[in-house]
């Protein structure tokens, strides 16, 4: 069943896991609404050490118009959504964007799991059917492929030095390493595992 935010952040704090990344919703909602429960959450999280992969959201919208004045930083990766056209991968159209965006992904036909209702059978009582679907979008579906790489390169710093990274050391991991987008609004790097990985196969310690 899904979860909010801090209800995520509260099973990931219960479970002493540092690896465990949370994903969030849209990241300005929010601040617009002058709702901080969602924002303090974040900031909870990464001060636990739990890394949150945050979605910039849809709207089209410059991050830096929206955040709040004393530029606060929840310690949360904020992802941007991209399409690739013929110039590399440029900022999908619907995507908020601005220099807060840490990393990208596909915004555009990503392929998940999903469900549908049945009704052929029975309109008044459908079955549900596990499918497929290249119809996932947006920031939604690039955070979700940002968190993975977050969950990855926890993977990869357990692995060598037996604990998990800081929640700033994934971040920064992620933003150095990774493939630029290109013209247009800026909406950070598309991480870059194999770089990632040699990144910290040369590194003295955990990030």
């Amino acid at each position: 069943m899904p979860v909010g935010l801090i209800e995520a952040i509260a099973r990931a704090a219960a479970a002493q896991d540092p690896a465990y990344a949370a994903l969030g919703l849209d990241l300005l909602g929010w601040f617009r609404l002058g709702l901080r429960s969602e924002s303090d959450a974040r900031a909870c999280a990464a001060a636990l050490g739990v890394t949150v992969v945050q979605p910039a959201g849809n709207g089209a919208r410059d991050l830096g118009g929206l955040l709040p004045p004393d530029g606060e930083d929840s310690g949360a990766i904020v992802v941007s959504a991209a399409v690739h056209e013929p110039a590399g991968w440029v900022c999908e159209p619907a995507s908020n964007h601005g220099a807060r965006a840490d990393c990208f992904a596909s915004g555009r036909g990503v392929v998940t799991t999903s469900l549908f209702l049945d009704t052929a059978r029975s309109a008044t009582a459908p079955t549900i059917v596990p499918t497929i679907t290249d119809a996932f979008a947006n920031t939604s579906a690039a955070g979700a492929i940002v968190a993975g790489c977050a969950v990855a390169v926890q993977g990869m710093v357990r692995a060598r030095w037996g604990v998990p990274g800081s929640v700033a050391g994934v971040r920064t991991l992620l933003r150095a390493h990774g493939t630029p987008a290109g013209p247009g609004p800026a909406i950070g790097v598309m991480p870059d595992l194999a770089a990632i990985a040699a990144a910290l196969a040369a590194a003295p310690a955990p990030p």
